[in-house]
């Protein structure tokens, strides 16, 4: 008994260590990071609770459908404009680097205008069926928003990419403080709506993010000349990412798809508020993760792959370290929790559900260093492969499970797919042979130049 208590002091003795070297290594700027990504999943929890309680399971439902689409949004801009920039921003000086600012600036601006035509596309699609008709309301005003939302979140993208913690933090807390004051208002004033709270957060997504581009407007500069190069040299790198992405969104997204039409709104709302407790580990997993990634970028300029691999590996320890305790608290009163919070009936008896899903989340942190280590290194291509493995592992387990399960075997499927993509990215990255530092996609290009 004493053996085993002193082998288990001693495994969280070097979890601690390799924490706190995770974190030296990283940056000095991780704390801030961490209280960033606490304002940021605290401002959507606190609108999640608010619209659960007063409006109902259905109106969660169709806000975290809208919710759902937006996020499709970010993660093609962080695909296709922000983790390209972060990889080649640290190559250029002055003139050349806010000349590349701005023309991932205006990239963004064309990537909120083609978002905004595909919305209207579909409110249209959506207005001609009666039976759709109060979900199209939804659509045309997530089109409304769907610039500022863009914004600023290309703002704090742009922050992390300079590592400028502070800057992130200050964005994030205003668009915090004045969405949720929105939110708390129509709440009182018995006016909240799944409609209500997309316009709150549009408005403070808006005066946000204009507020951080008056700041930094000396940042960019505009060579129009090099906005189309840029692209082509950002879609090089970031193509096969960008489909990794469409697929990992695109499976959240069909989730909750899935739920609407078997199950209803309010099995969808049921799912959200779930889904929601067990992501209060965000602040941790995201806010690392904004770190990580640039962080990493700039090791494999400065170092090479083997200061990758360190900052994977000790990344990966740290994460599991601290999800794992995590799993624990949700196994201990996460559907205590869960019933406590929004205050339904249909909110409580879900003990099964959420056990599940923290063990998807423990698994999913694990999966986070060694993707990014990944993009770093341009081994984008067979991250979007074992994406699409994933996807097909998720699917496959609800259709097996689904005539007997239902809801849980949505989450089955999002813990076996974890679990297949964490170990083939683990082995592929660990498995990666040292190679002198070189930008697969200039390579590329230069010798698309040389054959013309």
């Amino acid at each position: 008994m004493i053996s085993t208590t002193e082998s288990v002091f001693a495994l969280a003795r070097n979890w601690s260590s390799a924490y706190r070297k995770a974190l030296g290594q990283v940056s000095r700027d991780s704390s801030i990071a961490l209280v960033d990504q606490g304002i940021v999943s605290g401002s959507r929890f606190v609108t999640t609770i608010l619209i659960g309680r007063f409006c109902g399971a259905q109106q969660l439902g169709e806000f975290a459908l809208a919710f759902q689409l937006s996020m499709l949004l970010v993660v093609a801009m962080e695909a296709v404009i922000s983790t390209p920039y972060i990889i080649f921003c640290n190559r250029y000086d002055g003139k050349e680097r806010t000349d590349y600012a701005g023309s991932a600036l205006l990239h963004s601006a064309g990537l909120a205008g083609v978002a905004m035509a595909l919305l209207a596309l579909a409110a249209v699609f959506m207005s001609a069926g009666p039976s759709n008709s109060d979900f199209s309301d939804v659509i045309w005003i997530l089109l409304a928003i769907t610039p500022f939302i863009v914004l600023r979140e290309f703002g704090r993208r742009f922050a992390f990419a300079h590592l400028q913690m502070g800057t992130a933090m200050l964005l994030d807390l205003v668009n915090a403080v004045l969405q949720i004051t929105a939110i708390i208002w129509l709440a009182s004033a018995g006016l909240l709506s799944a409609t209500t709270a997309l316009w709150a957060v549009g408005v403070a997504a808006g005066l946000s993010g204009i507020g951080w581009l008056v700041h930094e407007w000396r940042s960019f500069t505009f060579r129009f000349g090099k906005v189309i190069p840029d692209l082509v040299k950002n879609w090089t790198a970031g193509r096969w990412l960008f489909g990794s992405s469409v697929v990992a969104s695109g499976t959240d997204t069909s989730i909750y798809w899935i739920l609407a039409f078997s199950s209803g709104l309010t099995a969808t709302g049921i799912f959200a508020a779930c889904m929601t407790v067990v992501q209060l580990s965000n602040p941790v997993l995201l806010g690392l993760g904004n770190v990580l990634q640039p962080a990493t970028a700039k090791a494999y300029h400065d170092d090479g792959i083997r200061a990758v691999k360190r900052i994977v590996k000790n990344g990966q320890l740290a994460l599991g370290a601290l999800m794992t305790v995590y799993l624990l608290a949700v196994i201990l009163v996460g559907a205590d929790v869960i019933a406590y919070l929004y205050q339904g009936a249909e909110y409580s008896g879900q003990e099964h559900t959420v056990i599940v899903l923290g063990l998807f989340v423990l698994v999913s942190a694990l999966e986070l260093s060694p993707n990014f280590g990944l993009r770093i290194l341009e081994k984008t291509r067979p991250v979007f492969f074992i994406k699409v493995l994933e996807t097909g592992v998720i699917l496959t387990v609800i259709f097996l499970l689904a005539k007997d399960y239902g809801v849980l075997a949505i989450v089955y499927g999002l813990l076996s797919g974890a679990v297949v993509a964490t170990i083939i990215l683990s082995l592929m990255l660990f498995r990666t042979v040292d190679r002198p530092v070189k930008s697969v996609t200039e390579s590329r290009l230069a010798g698309l130049e040389n054959h013309k």
